[in-house]
């Protein structure tokens, strides 16, 4: 956070102060998710198949996908797209 704004929390603003904070906190938390995500696939298309397929894995389904190379650039460049708008919410 490049922000240093403070923030007096008295009785009258505590649960909104902690609602806001908890909101600010759960958003941050999926930024870094994005960010890990983004990182995992930026060494996937690094290190891609002798085929240029790019593997990812459906944690869900426990499966391997293999993408095309140029969809997983297009995805990485948009996930980082997104996380910089995150962040510049994030940080005012």
């Amino acid at each position: 956070m490049t922000k240093n704004d403070t923030v007096e929390i008295n009785n009258k603003n505590y649960e909104s102060t902690k609602k806001a904070l908890e909101a600010y906190e759960k958003k941050l938390e999926y930024v870094r998710h994005l960010e890990s995500f983004q990182g995992a696939l930026r060494e996937q298309i690094h290190y891609k198949v002798n085929d240029g397929k790019v593997s990812l894995y459906q944690e869900g389904t426990k499966e391997q996908v293999l993408v095309d190379c140029s969809l997983a650039y297009g995805l990485e460049e948009l996930l980082g797209k997104r996380i910089e708008r995150l962040r510049k919410e994030l940080n005012g």
